[in-house]
């Protein structure tokens, strides 16, 4: 089994062809959505009162364990951002977290047994206390994302330390290494802890950095 932890959110996304608004979207949709096709997921999240029962079943339709996402009374986590022409840079217009503010992950006791864990970007405490959860695990990546490399460097380090694998983008990198030098940046990422590093490029793919 694999289990993710992050949001399940309602996006808003504008680009110079199309607009969409309060769509399916957050970390966890789109991992789950992905891994469902590989293993049995299950989810850790949260959704508020106004989360559309239609996208609640679209998980359900692929087979997605949902036992782990609370329901609460208020608003589900908002995402409002807006693309360039070449859909590459993103402006964020609004965030209104709604019920992710403060939110407290629950592991159903039949998720701790599972062996792959993704957390997905949530604060760094919440992604260590989480990652304890999980004492039989045999990988556990992680994402972050630019405001918790600001804001809670010390705290994401400590977690870089616990996981097996790292993934961020190439903005991300050089900001958590303070160089402009993606294959320094990679590496110097693996000194931290993870044994792979997945450094995404958007359009251009990837960088894989690990011990082969």
């Amino acid at each position: 089994m694999i289990v993710c932890t992050g949001s399940i959110a309602l996006d808003t996304t504008r680009t110079p062809f199309k607009t969409v608004e309060r769509i399916l979207g957050g970390s966890a949709s789109y991992f789950s959505f992905c891994a469902s096709f590989f293993n049995k997921v299950g989810v850790i999240a949260v959704v508020g009162s106004d989360f559309p029962e239609k996208h609640w079943r679209e998980l359900e339709d692929k087979g997605i364990d949902l036992s782990g996402v609370q329901r609460k009374k208020g608003k589900t986590f908002h995402f409002d951002s807006s693309y360039s022409f070449d859909l590459y840079a993103r402006t964020a217009n609004k965030t209104e977290l709604g019920v992710y503010s403060g939110f407290k992950p629950v592991v159903p006791d039949h998720y701790k047994y599972a062996e792959y864990v993704y957390l997905g970007t949530t604060d760094p405490k919440t992604q260590l206390a989480t990652l304890k959860e999980f004492p039989e695990r045999k990988i556990a990546f992680m994402d972050t994302i630019g405001l918790y490399i600001k804001e809670n460097r010390k705290d994401l380090l400590k977690v870089l330390g616990e996981v097996d694998g790292f993934v961020l983008n190439d903005e991300e990198a050089r900001m958590l290494c303070d160089t402009p030098h993606l294959l320094k940046a990679g590496r110097k990422i693996r000194e931290y802890g993870p044994r792979i590093v997945i450094i995404k490029k958007g359009e251009h793919g990837c960088l894989v950095f690990h011990e082969e």
